[in-house]
């Protein structure tokens, strides 16, 4: 099912915007009593205009029980996407200065997915969206941790 789109081919008329909140109210409509979102890290700080925003509105304002999870940068930008050729090439440039960013495994996430989906880990307006980081940028660590987000 597309969600959105004016006419099954025409992706030019997909709003974009709506696919998610569109989706959530069809899956509360049919049933659900849990919604589990993948998000993005910085999203809380985002404007409104942030195409994650009227996501995550929809799943926090959809009646039911509800994860955001808000993932750090993956583990894997450095073998499988963005960075593996500067990788393997020697040398990785990124506009970071002497700022530190925590990157966190695809399948920690998926963990916490699968968690959160069982209902072992639901998240309410009190407490707002999971945002999975590692704790490396703080201390030395091989495990991930979740700290509270905005």
């Amino acid at each position: 099912m597309r969600v959105g789109a004016a006419d099954e081919g025409d992706d030019a008329g997909l709003d974009r915007r709506a696919r998610v909140p569109a989706l959530v109210a069809e899956a509360v409509a049919s049933g659900a009593r849990r919604l589990v979102l993948l998000s993005a890290h910085g999203v809380g700080e985002a404007g409104d205009d942030h195409p994650l925003k009227s996501a995550e509105r929809a799943v926090r304002d959809s009646g039911v029980g509800w994860t955001i999870l808000r993932p750090d940068w993956f583990s894997q930008n450095f073998s499988e996407a963005f960075w593996r050729q500067g990788i393997l090439a020697g040398a990785l440039a990124l506009p970071t200065g002497d700022g530190r960013t925590p990157f966190v495994d695809a399948e920690d996430i998926a963990e916490v997915a699968a968690a959160a989906v069982r209902g072992l880990c639901r998240r309410d307006r009190r407490r707002g969206p999971l945002e999975l980081t590692r704790p490396a940028v703080r201390r030395r660590s091989a495990f991930g941790s979740v700290r509270r987000g905005r």
